[in-house]
C-alpha cells in the first residue's frame, strides 16, 4: 500500500441520528455501523447545512454552504464547474467513486432525449439505461447511479433490475404492492425481493469497486462514497425487513403531543385536523401514535437492511487486505421528524431531528477505540475533513474546518454554528416561501424567520424536546441577542470567498 489513506464514506438519505444502537436505541439492530464507533469515534453533535438533500450533499462536496455552492434548495442542480473534494482527490491521484444515489441535480420525469442537444450534460449522465459517464460526475470516476427512492429507483441501478427482472413495472409501486394492514401514509409492502432492492445492489456496486481496487497493480489509494437511498419515505423495506419490528415496541419521543405548538407546527396539526394535508408528498405531515409507530417500525427495517449491506461490504473490505489503511465514516444527508412533535419527513421546522445527523469516524491508522465526541460539526466540514486527512489543498474559499484538527487538537472547535433553509413555495401557514437560518450552540437553538415576527428560542440544556419557545421570554432576552450577534457574524462569514481556482474536470 502507497500508506496514503484511503476512505470510504457510508451515506443513508433521511435518517434520525438516534435510530443506531450505538447512539443507545433500544430498539433498532444496527451491529455492523455501530462497529465503526465502537473502533472508533461517534460525534454527538453532527449538524447539516440544510436539511434537505440536494443543498447538504452539495455542501458535502463543495464545504460550501448552500447560499455559495448554489444549491439553495432541492431542484437546482449543483454547477458541473464546481470545485469538489473528489476532483481534488482525482487530481491528487486517487481513485474515485460514487455508488448510489447522488441526487446533485433534480429527479425530474420525463427525462428529455439523452440525444438532444437541449438536454443538459447531467441528465445524458443518468440516462436510465447506464450509459458511460463523461465527464466525470463531480470528480468521481467511477459511477453507479440510483436515482429516486423506494422501490421506484432509477438510473443505473434500473438498468440492473430490467436485465434481472425484466417484468419488474409489475413488482414495484403502490398498485403492486403486498397485502398489509398498515394505515401509515407512504407504507408500500414492495414485491421486490431483497436481492433486487436499491440497497442490495449499491452494495454489490461498492464490493465490485473494492474487488477492482484489488486487483490494481499500483499503490494508488480510493475515495468511494456508498449513498445508499433508504431509509427515506417511502416505507418499503422488502421481504423480511417489512414485518422485523412490531411498532408495538416503538419509543416515541416524549415531544410526541406536546401541547406548545409555533404558527408552523400548528399548521401541520391543523391541516391533518382539516384533512387538509398532502400525505403523499415531501412536506411535514402529523401523525397519530398508531401512525408514527409503524412508520418508525419500517424506517427500522430499512436501516436493519442497510445495516446488513454495510457489514458485506467492510467484510470484503477485510478480506481484500484493504480496511488496514481505509478511513471508514458513516452520516446522513439529513435527519426526518419521524415522531418528532407528532410529524413526520421534513420542511421549515429546525428541530433536532432533522438538523443533526448521525456520524462516526473509524481511522485505523490514528488508532482511537470508542470515544465520543461533543463539539459542534457541519455538513460543510466533511470534505475539508478527508482532503486534510489526505494531506491534500482544500477547496478555494471554504466554508468548513477539519475535524481532525479538532480531534488532533491543532484548531479549537466552534463555539456555534449556522444551518441555512430556503423554500420553493409557501407551505406550513407562510404566506410567502419561507427563508430561515438557525444558530446552534452549546446549550441554544435560535430559527429566524425572514419577514416574520415571531422565532424560536429553545434551551437545549433543560428543553432538550424543544417544546418551550422563550422567543418572547423576558429572561431570554440577553441570550437571544448574543445568539442574534452571533448569527450576523456566522452568515458574514459564510459569504462567497473563492478566488479563481484551476480546473479539475
Amino acid at each position: 500500500m502507497s500508506g496514503r489513506p484511503s476512505f470510504i464514506l457510508f451515506m443513508t438519505d433521511q435518517q434520525q441520528a438516534g435510530m443506531l444502537g450505538c447512539a443507545g436505541n433500544p430498539v433498532v439492530r444496527t451491529p455492523n455501523i455501530d462497529a465503526i464507533a465502537a473502533a472508533g469515534t461517534r460525534f454527538d453533535r453532527f449538524y447539516v447545512a440544510m436539511p434537505s438533500c440536494m443543498p447538504n450533499r452539495a455542501s458535502i462536496l463543495t464545504s460550501l454552504y448552500p447560499s455559495v455552492n448554489g444549491v439553495r434548495f432541492n431542484g437546482i442542480p449543483l454547477p458541473e464547474d464546481s470545485v469538489t473534494f473528489p476532483k481534488l482527490f482525482k487530481a491528487a491521484g486517487y481513485r474515485t467513486g460514487l455508488m448510489g444515489k447522488g441526487h446533485l441535480q433534480p429527479f425530474l420525469e420525463p427525462f428529455p432525449d439523452r440525444h438532444s442537444d437541449d438536454c443538459p450534460w447531467w441528465r445524458k449522465e443518468l440516462d436510465c439505461q447506464g450509459s458511460t459517464l463523461s465527464p466525470p460526475y463531480y470528480g468521481f470516476e467511477n459511477v453507479s447511479i440510483v436515482t429516486g427512492h423506494g422501490d421506484r429507483c432509477g438510473g443505473h441501478y434500473e438498468a440492473w433490475l430490467k436485465e434481472r427482472l425484466p417484468d419488474y413495472p409489475e413488482h414495484v409501486g403502490s398498485e403492486n404492492q403486498l397485502p398489509h394492514d398498515y394505515s401509515c401514509p407512504q407504507a408500500v409492502r414492495t414485491r421486490l425481493p431483497e436481492e433486487l432492492y436499491s440497497t442490495s445492489y449499491i452494495a454489490e456496486c461498492a464490493i465490485d469497486f473494492l474487488e477492482e481496487q484489488a486487483r490494481s497493480d499500483d499503490d494508488c489509494p480510493f475515495v468511494l462514497v456508498v449513498s445508499f437511498s433508504d431509509p427515506h419515505h417511502p416505507f418499503n423495506p422488502p421481504g423480511r425487513y417489512w414485518n422485523m419490528y412490531d411498532p408495538g415496541d416503538v419509543v416515541l419521543p416524549e415531544n410526541f403531543g406536546s401541547s406548545e405548538a409555533p404558527p408552523h407546527l400548528a399548521a401541520a396539526r391543523n391541516a391533518r385536523l382539516a384533512g387538509a394535508d398532502c400525505r403523499e408528498g415531501y412536506g411535514p405531515v402529523a401523525l397519530d401514535e398508531r401512525e408514527a409507530r409503524q412508520a418508525i417500525a419500517l424506517t427500522y427495517g430499512m436501516i436493519t437492511m442497510i445495516d446488513d449491506a454495510i457489514g458485506r461490504i467492510r467484510t470484503r473490505l477485510v478480506e481484500l487486505g484493504l480496511s488496514g489503511e481505509t478511513v471508514q465514516i458513516f452520516t446522513s444527508d439529513h435527519g426526518d421528524l419521524l415522531g418528532d412533535h407528532g410529524l413526520m419527513l421534513k420542511g421549515p421546522l429546525h428541530y433536532q431531528s432533522l438538523i443533526l445527523v448521525p456520524f462516526l469516524l473509524h481511522d485505523p491508522m490514528k488508532g482511537t477505540g470508542k470515544t465520543v465526541e461533543t463539539a459542534l460539526y457541519s455538513g460543510v466540514d466533511i470534505g475539508v475533513s478527508l482532503l486534510d486527512r489526505a494531506g491534500i489543498e482544500p477547496p478555494p474559499g471554504f466554508h468548513g474546518m477539519s475535524l481532525f484538527e479538532v480531534l488532533e487538537g491543532r484548531k479549537t472547535g466552534r463555539q456555534s454554528l449556522m444551518i441555512e433553509d430556503e423554500y420553493q413555495s409557501p407551505l406550513l401557514g407562510f404566506e410567502k416561501p419561507p427563508r430561515l437560518r438557525t444558530i446552534v450552540s452549546e446549550d441554544w437553538r435560535m430559527t429566524m424567520y425572514m419577514d416574520e415576527a415571531w422565532g424560536e428560542l429553545y434551551d437545549l440544556a433543560n428543553d432538550p424536546g424543544e417544546t418551550r419557545n422563550l422567543w418572547n421570554n423576558r429572561s431570554a432576552a440577553r441570550v437571544k441577542s448574543e445568539l442574534t450577534k452571533n448569527l450576523v457574524s456566522l452568515m458574514i462569514e459564510a459569504t462567497d470567498r473563492r478566488r479563481e481556482a484551476k480546473s479539475f474536470a
